[in-house]
């Protein structure tokens, strides 16, 4: 994982997030090994903390707000 971190990371469904300042989004596997799950971009950066609701997460990256849906 590379970057800047700001924003908290954020546990939801068995997962880890983590965005950075870039506008990267690490998703992982908690456990006594590391597993990077997936790496996601979205937008032009994320300086606040992922909010989850239900099986939806909420993310503002500088210039937009996107809400990601778990089916």
């Amino acid at each position: 994982m590379g970057g800047e971190f700001a924003a908290s990371p954020v546990y939801a469904g068995g997962l880890i997030y983590l965005p950075n300042i870039e506008g990267t989004i690490y998703t992982v596997r908690p456990g006594a090994e590391f597993e990077l799950v997936a790496t996601s971009q979205l937008g032009d950066g994320y300086m606040a903390s992922p909010a989850v609701v239900g099986n939806r997460m909420i993310l503002r990256s500088k210039s937009t707000l996107y809400c990601v849906m778990k089916p």
